[in-house]
């Protein structure tokens, strides 16, 4: 009896102290573990409501570090756009600085392209054109009294015309009778040759006067032209003549029709260009003979056939005059366009 009852206080012992006992027959007996774990609401009591608290908390914290991103991809946008502005500027005052050297240059070619005495250049009036531009630039330079002269019988043979009737020929309206070229002056061409000369008087010989050529006459001269520029296509196709020539006549021929077709076309809407582009230019010396084409919108028109000597006679002059002028400025004596050495 006092033995069970020394074995029963020392089972309550082991209980109540925790410490593992070992039976008899080898097995061990614990005491059940005791787990202890921090409450994850800082030790109140659970409530749904502080879920909610947190999660928006943690939103508005996230909403507003995305409004600081997007401000910042849009302040990082507009320095991206300040620079291209700045790109755009920088190109655009570069593409104008390289066309103004560009043209300057273009400019100083065609300028030192005039002053040489090319053949091409001074019949077609091209090369008189740019002397006559840089004279009109620098017209203010000039003194007039110290221009060089020009004779008369020079400024006979010279033809102006204007942008609006450029490359029509006026040269042939000073003339009373046209200058056929050779392929036209065929016998096989006589007929309407003659009828297209006298259609062309009486025009010319009504417009001098002030009036109007009649639409009759227009479409009869106009009809001759087309028929005259048949015969020739069809003279080129049977080889009359030798076909050593004729390609070179053929050539003349259609220039020719094609330049009266274009005065007669001129005549019928403005019958006072026969007097502008007819009467002598008025001029003694180069000087004046700019500031009246000048003052009149004139520019030289290519020449015709034996008038190319004086073209060049006159090409001379105006390269003349525009040395005059570099002289008088201080320049050296240089072909225009160089630099001095």
């Amino acid at each position: 009896m006092r033995r069970k009852l020394s074995l029963l206080l020392v089972l309550t012992v082991a209980a109540v102290s925790g410490s593992p006992l070992i039976a008899g027959d080898g097995i061990q007996v614990s005491s059940p573990p005791i787990i202890v774990q921090a409450s994850p609401y800082w030790g109140y009591i659970y409530s749904p409501y502080g879920d909610v608290i947190r999660a928006q908390g943690d939103f508005l914290i996230k909403h507003e570090q995305a409004r600081l991103l997007r401000e910042k991809v849009s302040q990082a946008k507009l320095v991206t756009r300040k620079r291209e502005l700045e790109h755009i500027i920088w190109e655009r005052d570069w593409r104008y600085r390289y066309w103004s050297q560009e043209r300057a240059i273009a400019k100083k070619t065609r300028f030192e392209a005039a002053i040489e005495q090319e053949n091409a250049g001074i019949a077609s009036g091209w090369s008189l054109n740019v002397l006559r531009q840089y004279l009109i630039e620098h017209e203010a330079d000039a003194s007039s009294g110290l221009s060089v002269a020009i004779p008369s019988e020079t400024l006979a043979h010279i033809h102006v015309t204007s942008k609006e009737h450029e490359g029509c020929a006026t040269g042939l309206l000073k003339s009373q009778t046209l200058p056929w070229p050779y392929l036209l002056r065929l016998d096989d061409f006589a007929e309407t040759r003659e009828q297209v000369e006298r259609l062309y008087r009486r025009i010319r010989k009504g417009t001098a006067a002030g009036r109007l050529p009649g639409p009759a006459d227009m479409d009869q001269l106009l009809g001759g032209l087309d028929e005259l520029d048949k015969h020739c296509v069809a003279a080129v196709r049977t080889g009359q003549k030798g076909q050593t020539r004729i390609d070179g006549d053929f050539i003349l021929a259609k220039r020719f029709l094609t330049d009266l077709r274009g005065n007669v076309e001129m005549l019928k809407d403005n019958p006072k260009a026969l007097r502008i582009y007819c009467e002598r230019l008025p001029a003694r010396n180069v000087a004046e003979l700019i500031a009246y084409m000048k003052t009149q919108g004139l520019e030289f028109d290519k020449a015709l056939r034996n008038d190319e000597r004086f073209y060049h006679a006159l090409h001379l002059l105006l390269v003349d005059e525009v040395k005059r002028i570099r002289s008088e400025k201080g320049l050296l004596e240089q072909s225009p366009g160089q630099q001095p050495g």
